[in-house]
């Protein structure tokens, strides 16, 4: 399995390259605002197959509850990674807008500490996918997921309603 974390691609990868400060093997300070752990010390991840066939339903029911179809920045890399810093996972479920996936593919990264942090951190930078869904692909995938009844329509923010439909 995979396990995705949503990001700002931008601190992750840099246009011009790598910093000039930046000595081998560091990661920014910017990179470790993605991975802000909640007062239990956990972090919010989602099980990807490695397929990717539940991908594009796990961005549209996080992206569904934003105020706009922005961009969607993410990481994915192989579970089998957290080994190597003895980062455990633990049940939890997800508070996308897509309950079947909220309870299926959400997990959390539990027990952590700064340095298990930038143990991911490091992982995440060396070994990681990064990519990003574009605006336009992000909307049409929540619409797809409310045309398939896993997003509930009534649930968006009404910015994002009113730019998805129109219309009205």
């Amino acid at each position: 399995m995979l396990l995705l974390r949503g990001v700002n691609k931008r601190r992750w990868e840099w246009a011009a390259g790598t910093p000039p400060w930046l000595q081998e093997g560091e990661i920014p300070a910017a990179a470790l605002s993605d991975l802000r752990a909640g007062i239990d010390s956990e972090l919010s991840v989602w099980y990807v197959d490695s397929a990717k066939s539940n991908l594009s339903r796990i961005i549209a029911g996080v992206a569904a509850k934003r105020e706009n179809p922005d961009k969607f920045d993410y990481v994915l890399f192989p579970e089998e990674l957290l080994d190597a810093i003895d980062i455990a996972i633990g049940a939890s479920e997800g508070d996308s807008f897509d309950l079947a996936a909220n309870k299926q593919w959400h997990r959390d990264l539990v027990k952590l500490t700064g340095e298990k942090l930038i143990g991911l951190a490091r992982l995440i930078r060396a070994q990681a996918e990064i990519d990003r869904v574009p605006e336009r692909r992000v909307s049409e995938l929540i619409i797809a997921g409310i045309d398939r009844g896993e997003i509930e329509r009534g649930r968006l923010n009404e910015p994002l309603l009113k730019h998805l439909f129109p219309e009205g």
